[in-house]
């Protein structure tokens, strides 16, 4: 944490680290503090303690330094663009077995965005809200978790969690009782 507001370089998603600084609770600990506390107990895929991850690296790190060149020697482009293209044939095939219905194709993908932990904590928390599949897949080549979050039909379109009633709307409970209990 930096001394002083005005010396800060923020992530634009870092929403925590943009508005700190502006409340704080009567004991001197701002807000953000408490934010980012409650953000590392959750369980979040990948980022808290290795969840949905095996507690130890299956494999040593000179075991996949030494499979990684193996692949590399075959691949005429620069090493880095290769290790991409691995990953993202491994991000193909999660998405192929979960939803086999449809085809990926990421190989031509150029963007990457770089967050430090507490960013991308807000980003996923936000992202999981509006209710989203997330499949997950233990990446052994790098010691990783492969997180996709997916529709299996986009935003705007029908989906499968949605309510679906005449009344149109969600009801409370009285409403419930008298009209939509029975049927």
């Amino acid at each position: 944490m930096l001394k002083s507001p005005y010396q800060g370089l923020y992530h634009e998603s870092d929403q925590i680290g943009i508005h700190d600084g502006k409340f704080t609770f009567m004991d001197g600990t701002t807000t953000s503090i408490c934010e980012n506390l409650t953000l590392q107990r959750m369980d979040l895929p990948g980022v808290n303690e290795r969840f949905k991850m095996p507690a130890k690296a299956t494999r040593t790190q000179a075991e996949r330094e030494s499979d990684t060149q193996a692949i590399l020697q075959l691949y005429p482009n620069v090493t880095h663009q290769g290790k991409r293209l691995v990953v993202l044939k491994a991000f193909e095939d999660l998405l192929k077995s979960e939803n086999p219905e449809r085809d990926y194709e990421f190989q031509r993908r150029n963007f990457t965005e770089e967050m430090d932990p507490n960013t991308f904590r807000q980003a996923l928390v936000e992202a999981m809200r509006l209710c989203c599949d997330v499949n997950t897949q233990y990446f052994d080549k790098e010691d990783a978790l492969l997180l996709a979050l997916n529709y299996k039909n986009p935003p705007g379109r029908l989906l499968r969690r949605q309510w679906t009633y005449p009344i149109k709307t969600l009801p409370d409970i009285a409403t419930w009782r008298q009209f939509v209990k029975d049927e």
